[in-house]
């Protein structure tokens, strides 16, 4: 740690990419301020309490995974003191469908691992072409600027699209593939499943958002002389000389790491704020399903579940606009402790691109998520109890023109930190972390600053 510094840095979110941002410029001597208007830390990755039948249970505000390749992420846990290997439950990169593993890499080298996975799948010799087809693609980079994964893959159809491309492209970017970014999606399968088999691991928390993250960063922040103001709203940020004014305080230069659609109220810009306006984002639906708890001859053939896509012959009690988009995706069973010391068996299900979880009220959108894991578990113990929480700003709607705003803004001494700012990824915590990362450079860069 350097000896502190005199200027004063104000993030204003305590996010990912904010606690990221906060932690560079902490350990560069900054006397770092964070105002967050929620009453905790985290953003949308963060732990919530569920009241369920006289208990608390600790639930997360959506169910995320990280992979292998997010070399940033990882990096800033360990850098913190997070045990990684001892919170992340680390999978091989595959298809877990609920009657068993489909497909399943190898730990091997790139790109063995894959190569293993496909001829001992039980793809049929057409199907296992069409997976090459699907690599080679993705290695020569065989796409033109503007594709949508739809018009760059749709030709891939059959079980190879229904039961890979399709539901990775809802999962990775969290757009349908009919409007999803064709180079995003490139991009974030090179940095995963080419690159090598560690990489291309699926790392699934064994403890909360808040537990994995937040919470020690929250503590190390303030162990290391930073601030936090939790329950702090800013309404304004206004540039006063060579200062930046914050509620009420003067800073000498800060970062905003809010979503977009709360940031372009505070940049006064614009032209940034019609490109921040111009962002359409995805709702992310995590339904939890509180089983019985004679559920423990209940097993999953692994920690996380790939649903059908293709949902032909199921009846469901509430119409669906979109019936490829529109229900789970992927299933967890979690054993979550309550704050009364008991232990509860809980099925998360995960719905990207949740669409029609807008338009159905949240009983309706829970009655067909219920009759949805019926129909595949006939077995599924009783359901004693459900919660759903959508996030409807869960990410940027990741289209081949969404463009990556970058950090800067007109301001030298304004900056801009979160997923939407990155022009490569997707949104992801990965790249909220990069985000963070790049805002703290770009500060300690400025001219100011010296």
């Amino acid at each position: 740690m350097k000896q502190k510094n005199t200027k004063k840095i104000a993030i204003i979110g305590a996010g990912w990419a904010g606690l990221t941002a906060a932690i560079a410029l902490t350990q560069k001597g900054m006397q770092v301020s964070i105002f967050e208007a929620a009453p905790q830390t985290g953003g949308r990755a963060r732990t919530v309490l569920w009241k369920s039948q006289g208990q608390t249970l600790e639930i997360d505000n959506g169910q995320h995974i990280l992979v292998g390749a997010y070399h940033n992420a990882l990096s800033l846990l360990k850098q913190i003191g997070i045990p990684t290997e001892t919170v992340l439950q680390r999978l091989p990169f595959g298809l877990p469908l609920p009657e068993g593993w489909k497909l399943k890499a190898a730990p091997l080298p790139a790109p063995l691992h894959l190569l293993t996975a496909l001829f001992q799948s039980n793809y049929s010799a057409a199907q296992r072409l069409q997976l090459l087809s699907f690599a080679y693609r993705i290695i020569s980079q065989a796409y033109k600027p503007g594709l949508t994964v739809q018009q760059w893959l749709g030709d891939l159809q059959g079980p190879i699209w229904d039961e890979l491309i399709e539901p990775l492209c809802v999962a990775a970017l969290n757009t349908p593939a009919q409007q999803a970014c064709a180079y995003r999606f490139a991009v974030t399968l090179r940095k995963t499943l080419l690159a090598s088999s560690t990489a291309s691991n699926f790392l699934i928390p064994k403890v909360g958002l808040s537990d994995l993250f937040c919470k020690q960063a929250q503590q190390w922040l303030t162990n290391h002389g930073a601030q936090i103001f939790l329950s702090s709203p800013v309404r304004t940020l206004t540039i006063k000389a060579a200062q930046v004014e914050i509620n009420e305080t003067l800073f000498d230069t800060a970062i905003v790491a809010t979503g977009a659609h709360i940031a372009r109220h505070l940049i006064a810009q614009a032209d940034l704020q019609a490109r921040l306006a111009s962002l359409n984002f995805e709702p992310i639906a995590t339904s939890y399903l509180r089983l019985a708890q004679a559920s423990s001859s209940f097993r999953l053939p692994a920690p996380m579940i790939a649903l059908p896509s293709k949902l032909h012959g199921y009846e469901f009690a509430h119409s669906l606009n979109s019936a490829a988009t529109g229900l789970g995706h992927w299933a967890f069973l979690r054993q979550i402790a309550t704050k009364e010391g008991q232990t509860v068996p809980v099925l998360a299900v995960v719905s990207s691109a949740a669409r029609d979880a807008l338009n159905l009220s949240r009983d309706q959108w829970l009655d067909n998520i219920c009759m949805q894991v019926r129909n595949i578990w006939p077995q599924l113990p009783d359901i004693t109890d459900s919660m759903i929480i959508v996030e409807k700003r869960a990410t940027f709607s990741c289209t081949p023109f969404a463009a990556g705003l970058g950090n800067a803004t007109n301001n030298p001494r304004v900056f801009l930190a979160g997923d939407y700012t990155e022009a490569q990824l997707p949104a992801t915590l990965e790249s909220a972390v990069i985000s963070g990362h790049k805002a703290a450079q770009q500060v300690l860069a400025s001219h100011f600053m010296h």
